[in-house]
């Protein structure tokens, strides 16, 4: 289910009209009609569960301070229709997962590469 999942994020965030698609619809069941179109093999809860699980790892506190300039990186996309519909927050938690799964950069202390 993941890795289905997974994989349908990946194909919307690599092309702009999927992401202009998914940020136009309006309601949930529109939003999983959308995404398991793309890539299927997992239900509506599970696809929202997951979403909502990894804004929550995310943080609060830097989704909230993210909306706006990912509101602003998006508008392009989107057309200006607000991030704030369903399929934009639904865009707007993929963009999240996906850069939480490429992680933070690693530091390297110099003179303790046998550490890292």
């Amino acid at each position: 289910m993941v890795s289905n999942i997974d994989k349908m994020i990946e194909s919307v965030l690599e092309r702009e009209d999927l992401m202009k698609e998914l940020a136009e619809r309006e309601t949930y069941d529109d939003v999983y009609d959308f995404c398991s179109d793309i890539q299927g093999g997992y239900s509506r809860d599970e696809l929202f569960e997951f979403l909502e699980s990894n804004q929550d790892e995310y943080g609060q506190d830097e989704y909230d301070m993210d909306i706006a300039r990912l509101d602003q990186e998006l508008s392009y996309v989107s057309g200006g229709k607000d991030i704030k519909s369903v399929g934009g927050r639904a865009l707007l938690a993929m963009k999240f997962y996906k850069d939480m799964k490429v992680g933070p950069t690693i530091f390297k202390p110099h003179g303790n590469e046998e550490l890292c």
